[in-house]
């Protein structure tokens, strides 16, 4: 692990930065790449696209996106978006506390770019097939969950992948999840199953499973991150193997 990296909150003149890195770092994605059918004969669109998305994230209340920067060159490396699943929980409060009306106003001016995007100039991405992706995984069964840390996204350069960058962010995630007593929550892709593995996460016993136009069905693995010390406290094993969990029933009714 690089000792001249830093994290830091991410500020809005970050934004072009972090539209890039994701951009770059989704190119193998077979979902990011299906999404965005002809993100390579636009780049321009596609850039414009992403970027929107990363500007929705500063003006989202309960989010807070977190970057590793190269302390020596300033070279943004990573980011990890982190948001607030339970409005009871102070942490949520003490969030939606810090934001003011310019976030509800920022909000609905890049909703209305969006929409210019979309039905104007975009031409990176097959919004029908977006819109059926997120109804199908917003629709798909699992269970609810508890109060959480829910770790949106975390992208790193695929340039400085070997720098610990990833472990740094999910670290940063890890302390604050101790610290305001809820475990972490997130969705992957079947290629990061065993980085997470590695840091500690425990894969849920179902993967939610995306069949958006009844032609390819994405698997979209689940984990959580309780810590050694509170082991047992969320979760449960759902085999003997121990390889697959899941939440504790008095958790989900709690």
């Amino acid at each position: 692990m690089s000792s001249n990296i830093i994290l830091r909150p991410a500020t809005r003149s970050d934004t072009s930065d972090l539209a890039l890195i994701a951009n770059a770092a989704n190119a193998q994605s077979a979902l990011h790449r299906r999404i965005a059918l002809h993100q390579e004969q636009f780049p321009s669109d596609y850039y414009r696209w992403r970027l929107n998305i990363i500007r929705q994230r500063f003006a989202t209340s309960d989010l807070r996106t977190i970057v590793a920067v190269d302390s020596t060159s300033g070279e943004i490396l990573g980011q990890a978006s982190w948001a607030v699943e339970g409005s009871g929980t102070a942490l949520h409060k003490r969030w939606l506390k810090e934001s003011s009306w310019m976030n509800y106003l920022e909000e609905k001016l890049i909703s209305a770019e969006k929409w210019w995007c979309r039905y104007v100039t975009d031409r990176s991405v097959d919004y029908q097939f977006l819109d059926s992706f997120l109804a199908a995984f917003l629709g798909s069964e699992r269970p609810t969950r508890p109060s959480c840390l829910h770790c949106h996204l975390i992208v790193v350069n695929p340039k400085t992948q070997t720098r610990g960058v990833g472990r740094m962010l999910m670290d940063w995630g890890k302390k604050l999840a101790v610290a305001e007593d809820l475990p972490i929550y997130l969705e992957s892709n079947l290629e990061a199953t065993g980085f997470y593995e590695k840091i500690g996460f425990a894969r849920l016993g179902e993967d939610c499973v995306v069949d958006p136009d009844g032609k390819e069905a994405f698997r979209i693995p689940t984990f959580v991150w309780e810590g050694r010390e509170r082991e047992g406290r969320w979760l449960e094993q759902e085999s003997a193997t121990g390889e697959t969990w899941r939440w504790r029933s008095d958790v989900l009714s709690g």
